[in-house]
């Protein structure tokens, strides 16, 4: 395609479409397979936006304000150095390259117009009695008068769109095709991490190297020095560090991504106790880990806490997003025979060093998937489901989260403030509570709550269900699902690991 044609008519990465009419980016996915929307070498032209999401659509919507702010405010996220403006030479470099781009812009529809206007005129000279030329001369009158009405409207996406690329980049990464968006002063590390994506990385600060990447296209800025030494031929071929550079404009990089478990290798960290809350026999211990060696992670992955000596070991679900590498929480109910419990309710204290090893397990999101998400956890079950969901509202990606808790009474739910707090942010979150005493094997006391999440949901099998409980729980969810045509493939159980 031909520059002046992009110019005219630019193309969007679904991502860049989905942020810019404040929807998910599945629904777009969603209207492209059902044929409301084309495409063009999967990119969607802000003409074909403009006409799935007419300017009331766009008007009513919040848009990006609203959706940015209510993530931030509902789960923990990196804290970031300063505000989250760019500094001023990005600003700088970003207004020239739309500076540049609206005179080409102008030049290009100028000249368009002139033509149009000769086509018309020229067409208005010739004496003929053909219909079909009657026709022509009709139709490219009321194509002039639609396009003039449908200005206003064009200007405002124009305007939305030319605002999302003054604040904030683009980054496309190579060979996954998977894209986020930089804001701020944020790196390219931190700010991919917080969308959800597994990026290779180790210390965050520039001294392993390992988070390096290589330039593909646009402009980066350092904006921190690094001990770790890049070869000049590295350098020649566009390598960089992600933790130590930022991007000016929309960038292209190739880089390594973790697909899986496998590719995330076992680590050995201490970390020192930051906070111990305790709450109804729950005690959520918040350990900080070294800011040049953090743990890398898939939510929902469990490690091993203690050293089996001065600190009894046991294994515990992580109950954090991984997009905080620095702060990993966790959630460890009051049990008697529990050794590291309790060692926790009874001797921890803020500043006392922790070993952790992992992560290890397969309690994992699949994120090529494209149906909504349903998350069952039973008491502290909650902890490997709270990291789940965490990640999945940092992918921003599902069409509905519904969560259902179960626990013997409602004072058992120890975090109630924070699922509720999700509800009330985020429109696609549905909160479910459900009291029952689950603590016996006795398989009869979990019909009720089967009935329940049933009777909630319609059509099961266009779901993915996510159970973290006693191991007769996640039968039973088995069951049912098999029994209304939920594939297998579709349920994944975690057993709690402190029980």
């Amino acid at each position: 395609m031909k520059k002046s044609q992009r110019i005219i008519n630019r193309y969007l990465s679904l991502s860049q479409a989905a942020r810019l009419v404040g929807i998910k980016r599945r629904t777009l996915q969603k209207r492209i397979q059902d044929g409301d929307i084309l495409t063009f070498e999967g990119m969607v032209s802000l003409e074909e936006l403009l006409k799935a999401y007419p300017q009331t659509e766009i008007e009513d919507n919040t848009m990006i304000e609203h959706s940015q702010h209510i993530k931030h405010a509902a789960y923990n996220k990196l804290l970031r150095d300063g505000n989250s403006v760019p500094d001023t030479d990005v600003l700088s470099t970003r207004v020239t390259a739309l500076c540049q781009e609206l005179s080409e812009t102008r030049s290009v529809a100028k000249k368009y117009v002139e033509i149009v206007e000769q086509l018309a005129q020229r067409l208005a000279k010739i004496k003929t009695s053909e219909p079909e030329f009657d026709a022509l001369k009709l139709w490219l009158k009321q194509a002039t008068e639609a396009q003039r009405s449908d200005a206003q409207a064009s200007a405002q996406l124009l305007a939305n769109d030319t605002l999302l690329r003054l604040m904030t980049a683009h980054v496309r990464i190579l060979p996954s095709g998977h894209d986020f968006f930089v804001e701020g002063t944020s790196s390219l590390l931190e700010a991919g991490l917080r969308a959800g994506l597994a990026l290779n990385y180790a210390c965050s600060n520039g001294n392993c190297g390992k988070c390096k990447a290589r330039l593909i296209s646009g402009d980066i800025k350092q904006t921190q020095t690094h001990d770790f030494m890049l070869s000049d031929e590295q350098k020649a071929t566009g390598e960089f560090l992600m933790c130590c550079n930022a991007a000016i404009s929309d960038v292209v990089l190739e880089t390594v991504e973790a697909s899986n478990t496998r590719d995330i290798p076992e680590q050995q960290i201490s970390a020192k106790v930051k906070k111990i809350e305790f709450r109804s026999n729950v005690a959520l211990l918040h350990l900080k880990t070294p800011r040049t060696k953090r743990l890398r992670f898939f939510a929902g992955q469990y490690v091993t806490l203690g050293d089996g000596q001065t600190i009894p070991s046991t294994e515990l679900s992580i109950s954090s997003c991984p997009c905080d590498d620095m702060n990993l929480h966790f959630q460890i109910p009051g049990i008697e025979h529990n050794a590291f419990a309790q060692h926790v309710f009874q001797s921890l204290k803020p500043g006392d060093a922790i070993d952790i090893v992992g992560p290890r397990g397969e309690f994992v999101l699949d994120e090529n998937s494209v149906r909504s998400l349903v998350f069952i956890a039973w008491h502290t079950g909650f902890a490997p489901i709270k990291s789940l969901i965490e990640h999945a509202m940092a992918l921003d990606d599902a069409e509905h989260i519904h969560l259902f808790w179960i626990t013997a009474k409602p004072s058992d739910r120890y975090m109630d403030n924070l699922c509720r707090a999700w509800q009330d942010a985020l429109d696609n979150f549905h909160y479910h509570t459900i009291d029952a005493d689950l603590l016996s094997d006795d398989t009869e006391t979990h019909q009720p709550v089967l009935d329940t999440i049933c009777d909630t949901l319609e059509h099961l099998a266009d779901y993915d269900f996510y159970i973290a409980g006693r191991e007769t729980l996640i039968s039973s969810c088995a069951n049912m699902a098999q029994q209304r045509g939920v594939p297998n493939t579709q349920l994944i159980g975690d057993t709690i690991k402190h029980e």
